[in-house]
């Protein structure tokens, strides 16, 4: 018997993505590794390290536990306090996907990694300045070489302004 598996896929806007899942509900801030790492409270909800521990020192808060500022809930807290709460997993591997995706959209020179790109608009050629007397075209001679970071912004407007 033949099957066959149909992949549905879909686009989601990554602004709309990281603010529905990357950013702490409470400051409105990104999640972070560092000041505001999410944390799972016992009720599910994720809430950064910073609104925690501030939520944690308020005078009215039992140190035993808090509110849950999303849900409400009295969240009692482990006996490390907010520091102690579980790190929300999920949440930490899409901002490692995340962080992966953003350092494979900048392209970098296959011999020279650490050198800044540089874009011949005459050549249509993309190279480092290491790069550049082995690349670029004897025949033409008149460069037009511009950061390649200016090229892309030039490119990405051409196309924005084809699509409207």
């Amino acid at each position: 018997m033949n099957t066959s598996t149909v992949v549905e896929t879909v686009n989601i806007n990554l602004e709309d993505f990281s603010e529905t899942f990357l950013t702490c509900s409470t400051c409105l801030y990104t999640y972070d590794q560092n000041f505001r790492k999410p944390k799972l409270l016992p009720c599910s909800h994720s809430v950064c390290l910073s609104c925690l521990e501030q939520l944690a020192s308020l005078p009215q808060t039992d140190a035993l536990s808090l509110r849950c500022p999303m849900c409400r809930e009295v969240c009692v807290l482990p006996s490390g306090g907010v520091n102690a709460l579980p790190a929300a997993f999920l949440i930490n591997q899409l901002l490692d996907v995340m962080q992966k995706q953003r350092k494979d959209v900048v392209p970098s020179c296959t011999f020279h990694p650490n050198e800044q790109l540089l874009y011949c608009e005459c050549c249509d050629i993309v190279f480092c300045q290491q790069c550049e007397t082995s690349v670029l075209n004897k025949k033409c001679n008149q460069h037009t070489v511009i950061p390649f970071s200016i090229a892309l912004k030039r490119m990405s407007e051409i196309v924005v302004f084809r699509a409207k």
